[in-house]
């Protein structure tokens, strides 16, 4: 943010400064007498204020759209010398050197503006390296477009120097989910609309479906659509499809004209800051004006992404729901969250899916995404209806985002930046997981359904998910690497949980390879092969690539804090003292710092300062169950048990799989003599398979449970 605050104030403080000088020079200089005062002011103010009209509207219709921002820039510079050149030469005391000197400067600009225009340094987009090869690259009065070619042959298309496509496998996963999930909800839709046309994967796999007649898509960004012409192998040439009726305008302005109905409506509206400005497109109005451009039982579909923060993910999720009758969430893999919507009951046909996966190419299509089985589909359902609607309506604010009060556009860059993109994938996951173990209906399903094999899938489905939440970002699996294994043991044939153990085992071995060849140089692969290097206890090589990471970006959240821990391991005390008190001087809202610190402290055995530490980790992220984990046992050892208790008890109801919170909110409880809740909390052990009977009639800490009158409650056990 600050670094495009200076740009933008070096390119315009200057000329503003100038211009801000012309004016009362100009009324100093055209007004000869105070006889002539008013009638002077008042006619340089109306040829000021006819300039200022013309020249916007100039520059939007005419400068920009000719020349782009940076030729608008040189010409205006031009403009600007060329006039200063014509009023020196109107002075009647001119000399001859100044003329020639006037005279020489505007043509040495001239002469330079060429050059100039192609000076200065490249602006990689945000996912392009400076290795990449740049395919497509035009500005437009709506954004600049770039498509370029990685160098293991993965085509991307930025805007504006944001990716927004490309045939990397996340992005194809999510390009493709948004055409494949509301087909299968919708298998007899005839007429869909995109919104937005990206690298135009999405409207070439709606294409795929033969009973659509009409593949509408509107796109605001005219080098967009260029630019989808350079992924005709990814999108199969859908712009050549005479199906297709592409609009180049803004989709708002699109749905309040036009008088089309649809039965698919998709959406991708990016939400990060730099799409800040999409916020009108996630309100309740945009989303009112898509439902009533439904048919009866049209759906649509809304992506948002993981690593959103979770207090404007609900905000989205709360207004989505608001409008539609019926709704549902559900969670593709590793980024997407999907929300659909439809005036009429969401159900899944297992049938239609199997339909579908007749033909070839669908078939091919989803096998590529480890979608080949109905029950694989049906396990991207997190919850539907009153579900998701009691879940948003327990937050006391209850928040939505509408064009009125369009909240998102000034909360999301400050709750994006209060936290690194890992912890809020982590609470996003989380968030997921709750709604997914707390759905009470259960998923709406059409056709003949193999209530084991289901159960089966459901089950592996609730394990990919639970093993992606356990914390690191969704970058970082290991850590959920077991969980993952077993699921696939109890269930073989499910191709996502197959798909991602071979994609660890492969991707450690492709980082091992390039490291060893010398060919790792981005931070982010960097990063990972020190999470990789870490995990196996070579804390010293952990630590080196770490802090190769950080050459290229010094000031990384994740990759300074990965830092912290690898010091912490290699009890390397003063620098990690030091590195420690830069993080939290760098990032102040980051909860990883004080919980860290915390936990430093606790170890050296000061426990008030380590609770205080873990009391600001808590007010800084109050939805993580690790930080809360870690206020209930620091609590815990303070002898202070009835509020350890409650902490444990709040781990469990953010995460209720978080390693042994149940089991230590028993033990607090009954330390604490509060033994109905301790009876409570031991029955939740035994009844999910956390502890045996065994444990609490041996363990001295459920001593006072033993001698209570809820003794058998807990265990079903006379007293002993």
């Amino acid at each position: 943010l600050v670094r495009r605050f200076l740009m933008a104030f070096l390119v315009m403080a200057v000329p503003t400064f100038l211009t801000g000088m012309t004016f009362p020079l100009v009324n100093r200089i055209g007004i000869r007498s105070l006889s002539r005062l008013g009638r002077g002011v008042g006619s340089f103010y109306f040829a000021n204020t006819l300039g200022a009209i013309a020249g916007s509207l100039a520059a939007g219709f005419l400068v920009l759209p000719l020349l782009g921002v940076k030729g608008a820039i040189l010409a205006t510079g031009l403009f600007s010398a060329a006039l200063g050149v014509t009023i020196h030469l109107a002075r009647r005391d001119r000399g001859g050197l100044d003329l020639w000197i006037a005279g020489a400067a505007f043509v040495a600009l001239v002469v330079a503006a060429p050059a100039l225009r192609q000076s200065g340094l490249e602006l990689l987009a945000d996912s392009q390296e400076p290795g990449d090869t740049v395919l497509f690259d035009a500005e437009d009065h709506a954004a600049e477009t770039r498509v370029y070619r990685k160098r293991g042959g993965v085509l991307q298309m930025a805007v504006d120097g944001h990716h927004i496509g490309g045939t990397d496998t996340p992005l194809l996963r999510k390009e493709k989910i948004l055409a494949h999930l509301p087909m299968m909800l919708r298998p007899a839709a005839k007429h869909t609309l995109s919104v937005g046309l990206g690298s135009g994967i999405t409207l070439g796999t709606l294409a795929l479906y033969p009973q659509i007649e009409r593949l509408d898509c509107v796109e605001i960004v005219p080098g967009v659509v260029a630019g989808a012409r350079f992924f005709d192998e990814a999108n199969d040439g859908v712009l050549s499809d005479p199906r297709v009726d592409l609009h180049v305008g803004d989709g708002v302005q699109y749905l309040l004209t036009t008088q089309r109905r649809f039965d698919v409506i998709s959406s991708d509206s990016k939400l990060n800051p730099e799409y800040s400005g999409n916020a009108p497109l996630l309100s309740v109005d945009y989303y009112r004006l898509c439902r009533d451009r439904l048919t009866d039982d049209g759906v649509m579909v809304q992506w948002l992404a993981c690593h959103l923060p979770l207090t404007d993910l609900e905000v989205i999720a709360r207004s989505f729901s608001t409008v539609f009758p019926h709704v549902a969430i559900y969670w593709f893999d590793p980024y997407n969250v999907i929300l659909a919507g439809s005036k009429s009951p969401l159900v899944l046909d297992l049938d239609a899916i199997r339909a579908s996966l007749a033909d070839p190419a669908r078939a091919a299509d989803l096998a590529g995404m480890a979608l080949d089985d109905p029950y694989l589909v049906a396990g991207l359902w997190i919850c539907a209806g009153d579900d998701l609607r009691a879940t948003l309506a327990a937050d006391p604010a209850a928040l939505l985002n509408t064009w009125q009060r369009p909240r998102l556009e000034f909360t999301l860059g400050r709750d994006f930046r209060s936290k690194s993109t890992a912890y809020h994938e982590d609470d996003v996951l989380r968030w997921l997981q709750r709604l997914r173990t707390g759905a009470s209906a259960p998923q709406a399903l059409a056709g003949e359904v193999d209530p084991e094999r289901y159960d089966a899938f459901r089950a592996s489905a609730d394990a990919l998910l639970k093993g992606y939440a356990q914390g690191g970002g969704i970058d970082q699996l290991d850590n959920g690497r077991d969980i993952f294994a077993a699921a696939l043991a109890a269930n073989p044939d499910d191709a996502r949980l197959a798909e991602l153990m071979q994609q660890l085992d492969l991707q450690e071995e492709g980082l091992e390879r390039a490291y060893a060849a010398g060919q790792i140089d981005s931070p982010e692969t960097l990063t990972r092969l020190g999470l990789q290097r870490r995990s196996q206890g070579r804390a010293d090589e952990a630590l080196a690539l770490f802090e190769q990471a950080l050459k290229a970006r010094p000031k990384d959240p994740d990759i300074l804090y990965n830092r912290l821990l690898t010091l912490k391991d290699l009890k390397r005390q003063d620098d990690f003292d030091r590195a420690l008190a830069e993080f939290l001087e760098l990032y102040p809202r980051d909860s990883r710092g004080p919980s860290l610190q915390g936990r430093a402290l606790a170890d050296a055995g000061d426990m008030p300062a380590a609770l205080a530490a873990f009391q600001r980790a808590v007010d800084l992220s109050p939805d993580s169950p690790t930080t809360l984990n870690n206020l209930a046992t620091a609590l815990a050892r303070m002898d202070r048990y009835a509020e350890a208790g409650d902490a444990f008890e709040r781990v469990c109801a953010l995460q209720p799989s978080y390693q042994q919170a149940a089991f230590f909110a028993a033990a607090s409880y009954s330390m604490a003599g509060l033994t109905d809740k301790a009876a409570h909390w031991a029955r939740v052990c035994i009844d999910q398979g956390l502890a045996e009977p065994a444990r609490f009639r041996e363990d001295p800490l459920f001593v006072q449970l033993r001698d209570s009158a809820h003794w058998d409650a807990a265990t079903g056990e006379p007293r002993p």
